[in-house]
């Protein structure tokens, strides 16, 4: 075992669980935020009821814009304060990555710093959080915002649950060629983006994984080499039972951090 976490077990032993997890975030945060310090955005954050709050991270120039009291609050803690899409084990020079379910743009933020020479397309179908992700990523050249929703085909789609928190919107099909938003497939932003491959897909599309892996992925899955995804069965039964049925034989392997699964292909 590596020393640092036999230290860190020893420690969350000695504090316990809950009073280890409270001063990890305090540290991250300390880590992460750059001018004011780091608890006191985290208070402000979480007290704040309502209103739009612009946090500088350390190493980057341009400011994160963040809607207080939302769930915004979570998804930044959870990407560019713990930074859960840390991915060790990524090429260091990858040239295309989508992030799908961007909701409103810390994941690609975080891909755009640790990858400024990737090309990065970010879809999000809601239209309050596009709007906060086209600000996020105003001034990143590399990043194309999609408002769009990812799916298995081209359709008409809608926003299923409108007035969920911001972080847990879904999509559905109209029926018709018509909706609220339109439907993106993978082999498009392939088209759109002029590459042959993927080299980061970043899922978190709120159940329509189902749609997603059981409907021709078969066509697209041998051009992706890393896949970052949250399942949601807890809520859409079925996430899981398709995206290991699309993705048996296609050589990746897989870990898990947090509530997200990485997958890589094995290189023999």
């Amino acid at each position: 075992m590596r020393l640092a976490t036999c230290l860190k077990r020893i420690t969350r032993e000695l504090l316990g669980a809950d009073l280890y997890s409270e001063l990890s975030l305090e540290w991250a945060y300390v880590c992460a935020v750059s001018g004011i310090s780091g608890p006191r955005v985290r208070r402000l954050l979480r007290t704040q009821e309502t209103g739009r709050c612009e946090v500088r991270l350390r190493g980057q120039p341009l400011p994160v814009f963040i809607r207080a009291g939302s769930s915004d609050v979570d998804v930044f803690e959870q990407v560019l304060v713990c930074q859960q899409y840390d991915l060790p084990f990524v090429n260091h020079s990858p040239r295309l990555i989508i992030d799908g379910g961007a909701n409103v743009g810390f994941a690609t933020r975080f891909f755009a710093h640790k990858f400024p020479q990737a090309r990065i397309l970010a879809v999000e179908p809601d239209p309050s959080n596009f709007a906060l992700l086209v600000e996020n990523t105003a001034r990143l050249p590399n990043v194309t915002p999609l408002q769009a929703a990812i799916w298995s085909r081209t359709a008409g789609m809608d926003l299923e649950n409108p007035s969920a928190p911001g972080w847990s919107r879904r999509v559905r099909e109209t029926g018709t060629a018509a909706g609220g938003v339109q439907a993106v497939t993978i082999p498009d932003l392939l088209e759109l983006a002029k590459l042959d491959q993927i080299d980061v897909l970043k899922l978190d599309i709120e159940g329509a994984e189902v749609e997603l892996f059981s409907q021709g992925s078969g066509d697209w899955l041998d051009r992706v080499e890393t896949i970052v995804v949250e399942l949601h069965d807890r809520f859409r039964p079925g996430c899981a039972e398709a995206f290991y049925g699309a993705i048996r034989g296609h050589g990746f392997q897989e870990w898990r951090k947090g509530e997200n699964l990485f997958l890589t292909r094995s290189r023999s």
